[in-house]
This record gives structure tokens, sequence and C-alpha cells, in this order.
């Protein structure tokens, strides 16, 4: 009878220890959610300055003047 309350109290004990290192690791996936999320922004903005330096570029390509060509 005496087995039965230590085996419960160290099932609790060992319930606590799960739990802790459970919130840790729930810690560090939300620390690599933020570092993940802080890299897509990173790319968002490379991804807008490109796209603007590749929207001037056809821009200035397309204002120079084509040369005419008269057949005859």
């Amino acid at each position: 009878m005496l087995i039965i309350p230590c085996q419960g109290v160290i099932y609790q004990g060992n319930l606590s220890a799960i739990s802790y290192q459970l919130s840790a690791i729930s810690y560090q996936l939300s620390a690599i959610s933020y570092q993940l999320s802080a890299i897509s922004y990173q790319l968002s903005v490379y991804e807008l300055g490109h796209s603007v330096e590749a929207s001037q570029r056809r821009s200035i390509t397309a204002s120079k003047p084509v040369p005419l060509t008269t057949d005859g």
C-alpha cells in the first residue's frame, strides 16, 4: 500500500518535469518561428527592392528612342 503513493508522487514529479521540458521546447519553437518571420520579412524587403530596381531598369530601356527605318 505504501508503494502506490510513492509511485504517484514520482509520476507527478515526472509530469511536472515533462511539462517544464515541453514549455521550454515551445519557447524554442516560438523563437525559431520569430527568426523565420524576420527572415521572411527581410526576403520580402529584398524582393521589393529588387522588383523596384527591375521596374526602373525596364522604364529606362522603354524610354530609349527607337530608330525608325524607312523602306524605299
